[in-house]
């Protein structure tokens, strides 16, 4: 008798041999009751030889909600870096125009007989100078993005500011310095005092 290297859960005929079909792997084995053995590699038209299509349309569904899942994360992620970007740069700006509004633009004085018209003079004029200032623009951005957003205002002796009237002995100004993207999204400002 050959040794087939596997063990048979079947009874051996009386002359000590395999049944045929336990014997050959080809035609699978058939257990006392008749059905295939689970080491069977061809199965019948009843077994399991695929995958369904339910089966297959669970696993798109899945690996679609994944993919979607990530994908959404990502842009979320770039949206977000964008708007941090922007508003470094945006911050970036407002310190390089209040450090030159300080430092090198000259003091424009007020005229205390027409406070008024003097605030939004000083407000035109050191607009016009940091818009000038070409160096200090981030790219992708353009002068006009950066503005003095109200006219200035002048020192009073309660330590208030205010645009109405302007004590000359006093020569301070708070100016506010804006910064603003095309969009609109993202507004930045600063207060500045000058001082002459």
């Amino acid at each position: 008798m050959a040794d087939l290297g596997y063990q048979s859960r079947f009874s051996r005929d009386p002359d000590g041999s395999l049944p045929e079909r336990a014997s050959n792997p080809r035609l699978g084995m058939i257990s006392p009751s008749g059905r295939r053995d689970s080491t069977d590699r061809n199965p019948g038209p009843h077994g399991d030889g695929g995958v369904s299509f339910i089966e297959i349309l669970v696993a798109v569904v899945l690996l679609g909600t994944a993919v979607v899942a990530t994908l959404t994360a990502l842009r979320t992620t770039i949206i977000g870096s964008a708007i941090e970007r922007d508003h470094a740069r945006a911050h970036e700006w407002l310190q390089s125009a209040s450090e030159i509004l300080i430092n090198d633009i000259d003091y424009l004085d007020c005229d205390d007989g027409a406070s008024t018209l003097t605030a939004l003079q000083i407000q035109t004029g050191y607009e016009t100078a940091l818009r000038s200032r070409a160096d200090i623009i981030p790219s992708s951005w353009g002068a006009n993005q950066i503005e003095i957003a109200r006219p200035a205002e002048f020192a009073q002796p309660d330590a208030t500011y205010s645009s109405a009237v302007c004590i000359e002995p006093i020569d301070r100004q708070l100016i506010e310095v804006q910064v603003e993207d095309t969009e609109g999204k993202i507004v930045e400002s600063v207060e500045v005092v000058v001082v002459p």
